[in-house]
Protein backbone atom coordinates (compact mmCIF):
# COMPACT_ATOMS: atom_id res chain seq x y z
CA UNK A 1 0.00 0.00 0.00
CA UNK A 2 1.65 3.25 -0.98
CA UNK A 3 1.98 5.67 2.09
CA UNK A 4 0.03 8.25 0.85
CA UNK A 5 -2.98 5.97 0.80
CA UNK A 6 -2.31 4.38 4.31
CA UNK A 7 -2.15 8.04 5.79
CA UNK A 8 -5.41 8.41 4.13
CA UNK A 9 -6.40 5.58 5.91
CA UNK A 10 -5.06 6.61 9.00
CA UNK A 11 -7.21 9.60 9.08
CA UNK A 12 -10.25 7.24 8.10
CA UNK A 13 -9.66 5.26 11.55
CA UNK A 14 -8.61 7.66 14.02
CA UNK A 15 -10.17 10.75 14.33
CA UNK A 16 -8.60 14.44 14.10
CA UNK A 17 -5.45 12.21 12.84
CA UNK A 18 -5.07 15.16 9.86
CA UNK A 19 -3.46 17.55 12.82
CA UNK A 20 -1.12 14.38 14.21
CA UNK A 21 2.47 14.87 13.00
CA UNK A 22 3.77 12.04 11.17
CA UNK A 23 6.36 10.90 8.01
CA UNK A 24 7.03 8.28 5.92
CA UNK A 25 10.63 7.24 4.17
CA UNK A 26 11.92 3.99 2.33
CA UNK A 27 12.86 1.34 4.11
CA UNK A 28 16.90 0.62 3.60
CA UNK A 29 16.46 -2.34 1.26
CA UNK A 30 13.79 -0.57 -0.75
CA UNK A 31 16.48 2.56 -1.45
CA UNK A 32 18.45 -0.63 -3.15
CA UNK A 33 17.03 -0.49 -6.56
CA UNK A 34 17.78 -3.74 -7.96
CA UNK A 35 15.69 -5.56 -5.08
CA UNK A 36 13.21 -3.87 -6.77
CA UNK A 37 11.18 -3.13 -3.14
CA UNK A 38 8.09 -0.74 -2.25
CA UNK A 39 8.61 -1.24 1.51
CA UNK A 40 8.47 2.08 4.19
CA UNK A 41 8.81 3.07 7.40
CA UNK A 42 5.79 5.55 8.82
CA UNK A 43 6.69 7.49 11.93
CA UNK A 44 3.79 8.98 14.26
CA UNK A 45 4.85 11.10 17.39
CA UNK A 46 3.23 10.59 20.08
CA UNK A 47 2.45 11.94 23.69
CA UNK A 48 1.22 8.21 25.30
CA UNK A 49 4.46 6.01 24.45
CA UNK A 50 2.99 3.44 26.57
CA UNK A 51 -0.18 2.86 24.90
CA UNK A 52 1.98 1.65 21.65
CA UNK A 53 1.46 -1.73 22.10
CA UNK A 54 -2.12 -1.46 22.16
CA UNK A 55 -2.52 1.03 19.70
CA UNK A 56 -0.67 -1.14 16.62
CA UNK A 57 -2.08 -4.66 18.07
CA UNK A 58 -5.68 -2.12 17.53
CA UNK A 59 -4.62 -0.78 14.66
CA UNK A 60 -3.76 -4.46 12.99
CA UNK A 61 -7.23 -5.87 14.03
CA UNK A 62 -8.84 -2.64 12.25
CA UNK A 63 -7.33 -3.33 9.56
CA UNK A 64 -9.11 -6.93 8.88
CA UNK A 65 -12.63 -4.89 8.75
CA UNK A 66 -12.03 -1.25 7.33
CA UNK A 67 -12.09 -2.34 3.97
CA UNK A 68 -13.33 -4.56 1.50
CA UNK A 69 -12.74 -8.57 1.98
CA UNK A 70 -10.99 -8.65 -1.50
CA UNK A 71 -8.52 -5.74 -0.97
CA UNK A 72 -6.83 -8.19 2.05
CA UNK A 73 -5.17 -5.29 4.52
CA UNK A 74 -5.67 -8.15 6.98
CA UNK A 75 -4.78 -11.65 6.08
CA UNK A 76 -2.82 -15.39 6.78
CA UNK A 77 0.48 -16.51 6.19
CA UNK A 78 1.61 -19.86 6.61
CA UNK A 79 4.64 -20.79 8.78
CA UNK A 80 7.78 -23.03 7.77
CA UNK A 81 6.24 -25.17 10.50
CA UNK A 82 2.60 -25.29 8.47
CA UNK A 83 1.25 -22.97 11.57
CA UNK A 84 -1.13 -19.96 10.91
CA UNK A 85 0.51 -16.59 11.30
CA UNK A 86 -1.73 -13.46 11.44
CA UNK A 87 -0.90 -10.80 8.95
CA UNK A 88 -2.02 -6.98 7.62
CA UNK A 89 -0.40 -4.49 5.94
CA UNK A 90 1.77 -3.29 8.38
CA UNK A 91 4.04 -4.89 10.97
CA UNK A 92 2.67 -5.73 14.03
CA UNK A 93 5.66 -6.55 15.57
CA UNK A 94 5.99 -2.88 16.28
CA UNK A 95 4.30 -3.49 19.37
CA UNK A 96 6.91 -5.11 20.98
CA UNK A 97 9.27 -2.86 22.78
CA UNK A 98 12.61 -3.41 21.62
CA UNK A 99 12.13 -3.10 17.84
CA UNK A 100 14.74 -1.46 16.33
CA UNK A 101 14.32 1.46 13.52
CA UNK A 102 16.88 -0.29 11.09
CA UNK A 103 16.52 3.04 8.43
CA UNK A 104 19.86 3.84 7.93
CA UNK A 105 21.60 4.30 4.37
CA UNK A 106 21.88 0.41 2.56
CA UNK A 107 25.96 -0.93 2.82
CA UNK A 108 26.24 -1.63 -0.82
CA UNK A 109 29.57 -2.43 -2.84
CA UNK A 110 30.54 -1.82 -6.25
CA UNK A 111 28.29 0.26 -8.97
CA UNK A 112 24.90 -0.77 -6.80
CA UNK A 113 22.16 2.21 -7.24
CA UNK A 114 20.94 3.37 -4.16
CA UNK A 115 18.06 5.99 -4.30
CA UNK A 116 17.52 8.95 -1.64
CA UNK A 117 15.19 8.03 1.49
CA UNK A 118 12.70 10.10 0.28
CA UNK A 119 10.89 11.40 3.73
CA UNK A 120 7.41 12.89 2.92
CA UNK A 121 5.85 14.98 6.11
CA UNK A 122 1.84 14.75 6.49
CA UNK A 123 0.49 16.68 9.49
CA UNK A 124 2.62 18.70 11.85
CA UNK A 125 0.61 20.15 14.36
CA UNK A 126 0.28 17.46 17.59
CA UNK A 127 1.46 14.53 18.39
CA UNK A 128 -0.74 11.48 18.63
CA UNK A 129 -2.52 10.42 22.08
CA UNK A 130 -2.79 6.27 21.36
CA UNK A 131 -6.15 6.35 23.06
CA UNK A 132 -7.64 8.32 20.28
CA UNK A 133 -7.81 4.93 18.69
CA UNK A 134 -11.47 3.69 18.92
CA UNK A 135 -11.32 0.18 20.55
CA UNK A 136 -12.89 -2.40 18.23
CA UNK A 137 -16.44 -2.95 18.57
CA UNK A 138 -18.66 -5.73 18.96
CA UNK A 139 -19.39 -5.96 15.30
CA UNK A 140 -15.92 -5.00 14.07
CA UNK A 141 -14.77 -8.07 16.49
CA UNK A 142 -17.04 -10.95 14.76
CA UNK A 143 -16.39 -9.83 10.81
CA UNK A 144 -12.75 -9.72 11.98
CA UNK A 145 -13.29 -13.21 13.57
CA UNK A 146 -15.22 -14.55 10.44
CA UNK A 147 -12.62 -13.38 8.25
CA UNK A 148 -9.84 -14.90 10.01
CA UNK A 149 -11.61 -18.33 10.01
CA UNK A 150 -12.48 -17.85 6.40
CA UNK A 151 -8.74 -17.40 5.68
CA UNK A 152 -7.78 -20.54 7.84
CA UNK A 153 -10.00 -22.37 5.84
CA UNK A 154 -8.71 -21.50 2.66
CA UNK A 155 -5.29 -22.07 3.45
CA UNK A 156 -6.02 -25.28 5.71
CA UNK A 157 -4.79 -28.31 3.04
CA UNK A 158 -1.67 -26.03 2.25
CA UNK A 159 -0.91 -25.75 6.29
CA UNK A 160 -1.06 -29.44 6.57
CA UNK A 161 1.45 -30.24 3.56
CA UNK A 162 3.90 -27.45 4.85
CA UNK A 163 3.74 -29.41 8.54
CA UNK A 164 3.96 -32.83 7.64
CA UNK A 165 7.58 -31.62 5.36
CA UNK A 166 8.79 -29.57 7.82
CA UNK A 167 8.10 -32.68 10.15
CA UNK A 168 10.51 -34.62 7.80
CA UNK A 169 12.78 -32.40 7.64
CA UNK A 170 13.37 -31.62 11.23
CA UNK A 171 13.59 -36.05 11.78
CA UNK A 172 16.23 -36.11 9.21
CA UNK A 173 18.37 -33.28 10.61
CA UNK A 174 17.94 -35.12 14.24
CA UNK A 175 18.77 -38.17 12.97
CA UNK A 176 21.77 -36.64 11.26
CA UNK A 177 23.19 -34.78 14.24
CA UNK A 178 22.62 -38.07 16.53
CA UNK A 179 24.07 -40.49 14.22
CA UNK A 180 27.30 -38.20 14.09
CA UNK A 181 27.78 -37.86 17.47
CA UNK A 182 27.16 -41.77 17.85
CA UNK A 183 30.17 -41.89 15.11
CA UNK A 184 32.33 -39.67 16.56
CA UNK A 185 32.08 -41.41 19.91
CA UNK A 186 32.64 -45.08 18.75
CA UNK A 187 35.54 -46.27 16.53
CA UNK A 188 34.09 -48.45 14.29
CA UNK A 189 30.89 -47.70 14.84
CA UNK A 190 27.91 -48.92 12.10
CA UNK A 191 24.71 -47.47 11.56
CA UNK A 192 21.90 -50.12 10.83
CA UNK A 193 18.51 -50.02 10.19
CA UNK A 194 17.06 -50.47 13.90
CA UNK A 195 18.76 -47.86 15.10
CA UNK A 196 17.50 -45.25 12.34
CA UNK A 197 14.84 -46.66 13.16
CA UNK A 198 14.72 -45.82 16.48
CA UNK A 199 15.67 -42.68 16.14
CA UNK A 200 12.84 -41.85 14.44
CA UNK A 201 10.29 -43.36 16.76
CA UNK A 202 12.31 -41.12 19.69
CA UNK A 203 12.08 -38.02 17.30
CA UNK A 204 7.87 -39.06 16.67
CA UNK A 205 7.13 -39.37 20.52
CA UNK A 206 9.27 -36.48 21.28
CA UNK A 207 7.36 -34.32 19.01
CA UNK A 208 4.20 -35.61 19.96
CA UNK A 209 4.03 -34.66 23.71
CA UNK A 210 5.71 -31.34 22.18
CA UNK A 211 2.01 -30.43 20.74
CA UNK A 212 0.52 -31.57 23.55
CA UNK A 213 1.90 -28.76 25.83
CA UNK A 214 -0.09 -25.30 25.95
CA UNK A 215 2.68 -23.52 25.41
CA UNK A 216 3.14 -24.04 21.72
CA UNK A 217 6.18 -22.10 21.46
CA UNK A 218 8.14 -25.05 23.15
CA UNK A 219 10.93 -26.49 21.77
CA UNK A 220 11.27 -30.32 21.90
CA UNK A 221 14.52 -32.13 23.17
CA UNK A 222 14.53 -33.95 19.60
CA UNK A 223 14.37 -30.48 18.04
CA UNK A 224 17.80 -29.49 16.08
CA UNK A 225 18.94 -25.86 16.24
CA UNK A 226 21.38 -24.47 13.85
CA UNK A 227 24.09 -21.78 15.45
CA UNK A 228 25.85 -19.43 13.40
CA UNK A 229 29.29 -19.91 14.75
CA UNK A 230 28.15 -23.66 12.77
CA UNK A 231 27.05 -25.88 15.80
CA UNK A 232 23.87 -27.78 14.79
CA UNK A 233 22.80 -29.27 17.94
CA UNK A 234 19.15 -30.54 19.61
CA UNK A 235 17.70 -28.59 22.36
CA UNK A 236 18.97 -31.73 24.88
CA UNK A 237 22.29 -30.64 23.89
CA UNK A 238 21.32 -26.73 24.80
CA UNK A 239 20.06 -27.62 28.18
CA UNK A 240 22.79 -30.08 29.62
CA UNK A 241 25.40 -27.76 28.80
CA UNK A 242 23.71 -24.19 28.69
CA UNK A 243 26.33 -21.77 29.65
CA UNK A 244 28.71 -23.05 26.46
CA UNK A 245 25.41 -21.49 24.22
CA UNK A 246 24.31 -18.94 26.22
CA UNK A 247 24.26 -15.16 24.50
CA UNK A 248 25.29 -17.19 21.03
CA UNK A 249 23.68 -16.30 17.88
CA UNK A 250 21.58 -18.98 15.85
CA UNK A 251 18.96 -18.97 13.11
CA UNK A 252 15.38 -18.48 13.90
CA UNK A 253 13.99 -22.26 14.99
CA UNK A 254 11.06 -22.18 12.94
CA UNK A 255 11.75 -19.72 9.52
CA UNK A 256 15.16 -20.07 9.63
CA UNK A 257 17.99 -22.53 9.06
CA UNK A 258 21.79 -23.35 8.86
CA UNK A 259 22.05 -21.06 5.65
CA UNK A 260 20.05 -18.04 7.23
CA UNK A 261 23.11 -16.42 9.15
CA UNK A 262 20.96 -12.92 8.61
CA UNK A 263 18.81 -14.36 11.42
CA UNK A 264 20.03 -13.71 14.31
CA UNK A 265 18.43 -14.86 17.84
CA UNK A 266 19.78 -15.00 21.36
CA UNK A 267 19.97 -17.67 23.83
CA UNK A 268 20.25 -17.00 27.43
CA UNK A 269 19.87 -18.88 30.51
CA UNK A 270 17.74 -16.92 33.43
CA UNK A 271 17.57 -18.06 36.46
CA UNK A 272 14.05 -18.84 37.01
CA UNK A 273 12.68 -18.08 33.35
CA UNK A 274 14.90 -21.28 32.47
CA UNK A 275 16.38 -21.52 28.77
CA UNK A 276 14.92 -19.14 26.07
CA UNK A 277 15.24 -18.22 22.44
CA UNK A 278 14.15 -14.61 21.75
CA UNK A 279 13.76 -14.40 18.21
CA UNK A 280 13.42 -11.00 16.38
CA UNK A 281 11.31 -12.76 13.31
CA UNK A 282 7.55 -13.65 13.26
CA UNK A 283 6.65 -10.56 15.07
CA UNK A 284 9.42 -10.66 17.88
CA UNK A 285 8.81 -14.27 18.89
CA UNK A 286 10.31 -16.28 22.32
CA UNK A 287 10.93 -19.58 22.42
CA UNK A 288 10.83 -21.86 25.66
CA UNK A 289 13.21 -25.08 25.98
CA UNK A 290 11.84 -28.40 26.96
CA UNK A 291 13.63 -29.29 30.07
CA UNK A 292 12.46 -33.11 30.43
CA UNK A 293 12.37 -35.76 27.20
CA UNK A 294 9.47 -37.64 26.78
CA UNK A 295 10.96 -40.94 28.54
CA UNK A 296 11.46 -38.81 31.41
CA UNK A 297 7.43 -37.75 31.37
CA UNK A 298 6.50 -41.67 31.05
CA UNK A 299 8.52 -42.68 33.98
CA UNK A 300 6.81 -40.03 36.22
CA UNK A 301 3.58 -40.81 34.76
CA UNK A 302 4.23 -44.46 35.51
CA UNK A 303 5.17 -42.96 39.10
CA UNK A 304 2.40 -41.47 39.55
CA UNK A 305 0.17 -44.28 38.63
CA UNK A 306 1.36 -46.28 41.54
CA UNK A 307 1.00 -43.80 43.67
CA UNK A 308 -2.32 -43.02 42.92
CA UNK A 309 -4.01 -45.64 41.14
CA UNK A 310 -7.54 -44.08 41.70
CA UNK A 311 -6.89 -41.05 39.81
CA UNK A 312 -5.00 -42.54 37.12
CA UNK A 313 -8.06 -44.57 36.79
CA UNK A 314 -10.41 -41.62 36.47
CA UNK A 315 -8.26 -39.68 34.29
Amino acid sequence: MPPEEFYALLCKIIPGFEAVSCFSRKSSSSRVKALNKNAYRFYILTSTPSGISDFIITLSKKLWVVGPEEKELGYIDIAKDGTYLERSVIDSAMEIPYQFDFCGDPYVVGDIEVTKSGVIWYGRERALDCNELPKMTEKENLLYKNRKEACVNRIASESGRISDLFLIKKCEEFKFVELTKLVNSKPGFKITDEIVSELEEEFKMEDHYSWLSDDMTELHPAFVLHFNDGRSVTVADVVKNPEAFHGCTLADPIEGDSNSRGTECAIFHNGNEGLGIRSMRIGGYHYSLAMMKYVDVLKCDLEWEKQTPHKALET
